[in-house]
This record gives structure tokens, sequence and C-alpha cells, in this order.
């Protein structure tokens, strides 16, 4: 509730421990929880606080599971994982790319592109940018002595938060995709 109170405790016994919540939609109170290995939505009475199961599907492919689960500016599409794997909120898959596994995602404010982040074992980072919902290549851009941790979409730019190669320095610099522009300072 609103003021932090309990209406209902619910206890869940799986097998797969460790699970995330998103919010699927706000307006109808659906939730999705998600696993490694699967994606399960409820809806949640706001009255009552009981649970009603809706679907479960499993997970195309295995694949770290975000801290945070990516979602797109409108909440109607999200990866629930690092692979690039993009769901909506009825559980569809709705588009993928047999990249490999990134350290985080972002959706472009205006739901054009999607942007890809990864560090290689060289500590050489790469954001990549692809159409959406296509997920065609469209440009990357290096950039060294970093190690990406988060990136975000802001206005025409991209955020990113992460360390320095020998992970001393945190920092957060603003990237600008289409002239390849970034700010290494710390």
């Amino acid at each position: 509730q609103s003021d932090g109170s309990t209406l209902n405790k619910v206890s869940m016994n799986y097998y797969y421990q460790s699970s995330s919540l998103y919010l699927l939609n706000a307006d109808s109170n659906k939730v999705a929880e998600i696993s490694n290995h699967y994606i399960k939505s409820f809806y949640v009475n706001q009255t009552t606080g009981s649970i009603y199961k809706i679907d479960s599907v499993p997970l195309i492919k295995y694949a770290n599971r975000f801290y945070h689960i990516v979602s797109s500016k409108d909440h109607k599409y999200f990866l629930p994982n690092s692979s690039c794997y993009i769901y909506d909120q009825n559980l569809n898959l709705v588009a993928f790319n047999n990249i490999s596994q990134n350290s985080d995602y972002t959706f472009s404010n205006d739901m054009k592109f999607i942007y890809a982040a990864n560090t290689d074992v060289n500590k050489i980072s790469r954001i990549t940018k692809f159409s959406f919902p296509e997920l065609k290549y469209l440009k990357e851009i290096v950039i060294p002595s970093v190690v990406i941790n988060r990136i975000k979409s802001y206005n025409n730019s991209i955020v990113i938060f992460g360390t320095d190669v020998n992970l001393t320095k945190f920092f957060e610099r603003k990237v600008i995709i289409n002239s390849a522009y970034y700010n290494t300072k710390y």
C-alpha cells in the first residue's frame, strides 16, 4: 500500500533461488518475476494483495540476469538478461539478435534505437547502436581504457557509468554516438 503497510504476505517455493520483479503495467498491476530460466507474470489485486498467475515462459537463451531490468521509456518492452532478447508486456518475444552478451543496454528516447555496452577481456569497451525493433547493426564506437558498468539514454546522447581499467576510479561520462565523441577524463 502507499503507506508501506502489508496487504498480504506471499511465499513461493521454486527451485530457482534468485529472481527479480519488474512492473509490466502499472495501470493493471501486472508484475513479472524474472529468473535466469523463466519469466512469470502475475496480476496483483490492489485491494486484497492477492496474486493471480497469468503466464509463464521459459527464457530462450540462458544469460546472466541484470541487477536491474532494462526497459523502454514507455515500459512496453524489456530485456530480462544480458542476451539481446526483447520481450513485450505480454511476454512475447518481439526482437532478438545473436550478438554476444553485453554488460548493459538502453533504448533511445524516441524508441528507434537500442544501444549495447560491452567491455572485453582486454578491457576495451564498445557501445554498439542497433535499430529497433529490427536490431540491425548501425554503428559502434570503441572507448579505450574504461570498463563500462551501465549505460543510459539521455536526450541525444548516452551516459556511461564505469571505472578506469585498474578499477580504481569511478566515473560518469556523456557519449554522443552520432559524432563518436567521448570524454575519458575522470
